[in-house]
């Protein structure tokens, strides 16, 4: 599962991206192998997906 977030924090978007990997229980839940989470200045990451050429990704979280 992933999760994208922008958020507004001292006047300056931030995204929050998680991501968790697991494998299903039989009891409906999920048995946690992995966890990560990153914060990222939105300003800084566009710029860097411009140099790359991937701007078009990341269009609908910002």
């Amino acid at each position: 599962m992933e999760s994208r977030t922008r958020v507004e924090e001292h006047g300056r978007t931030v995204l929050y991206e998680k991501i968790y990997r697991g494998v299903p229980t039989q009891g409906g839940g999920l048995r946690l192998l992995a966890y990560y989470e990153r914060r990222i200045p939105l300003a800084r990451m566009q710029m860097e997906l411009r140099a790359a050429g991937h701007e078009k990704e990341w269009k609908g979280a910002a």
